[in-house]
């Protein structure tokens, strides 16, 4: 905890007094490579896509603090998804797929990685296969530090299932993605 709090505060004194280069933003790729990733998996395989809401469930420890390690990462039912659990779910259209390729396949110009905390699961994207069974999904939890929201994100059981690289607004982009589809996201706010 410790060093995370070290890490915070470096973070937040370079936000506060450094400059902020344009490289740090976001830029798309072209329209060929979002079709390319329609080909890969899990999207060439999804029968459907939805966008998922939840409560995450604390299942070691104080149940108030949440944390990756203390939370069970998507609602389960033995070793099923329980999608009963999901507050708010939304079906992508093929025009909102197309969407999230395009938020996916935004970048950093240096490729700039960047690790988030991942405390508060509540919102995810389901891949469901033709028998409706979920066979992938990304978790995500937002987070918030002055203005720059970040996410961090795990997948289910493959880990070239991603959200792509990081770059500035993709945070801002994912959520704005969200709530435009009726989905709400939690926010782990920093101060």
């Amino acid at each position: 905890m410790k060093i995370f709090l070290v890490i915070l505060t470096i973070f937040q004194f370079l936000r506060t007094f450094g400059q902020t280069s344009s490289s740090d933003n976001c830029y798309a790729n072209t329209n060929a490579r979002t079709k390319a990733t329609q080909k890969t998996y899990p999207f060439n395989k999804a029968d459907r896509i939805l966008l998922v809401e939840y409560k995450a469930v604390a299942v070691y420890g104080n149940s108030h603090v949440f944390s990756w390690d203390t939370v069970q990462i998507i609602p389960k039912r033995g070793k099923d998804i329980d999608t009963a659990k999901f507050i708010k779910k939304h079906q992508l259209t093929r025009s909102g797929v197309d969407s999230l390729l395009k938020i996916i396949n935004q970048r950093s110009k240096d490729n700039i990685v960047m690790e988030g905390m991942f405390v508060e699961p509540s919102n995810g994207i389901l891949f469901f296969d033709k028998e409706g069974n979920v066979f992938e999904y990304i978790i995500i939890c937002f987070s918030q530090i002055d203005l720059l929201r970040n996410y961090t994100e795990w997948s289910g059981s493959n880990s070239q299932v991603n959200l792509g690289w990081w770059c500035k607004d993709k945070g801002r982009l994912l959520s704005d993605f969200f709530l435009s589809r009726g989905v709400d996201i939690v926010v782990t706010k920093w101060e």
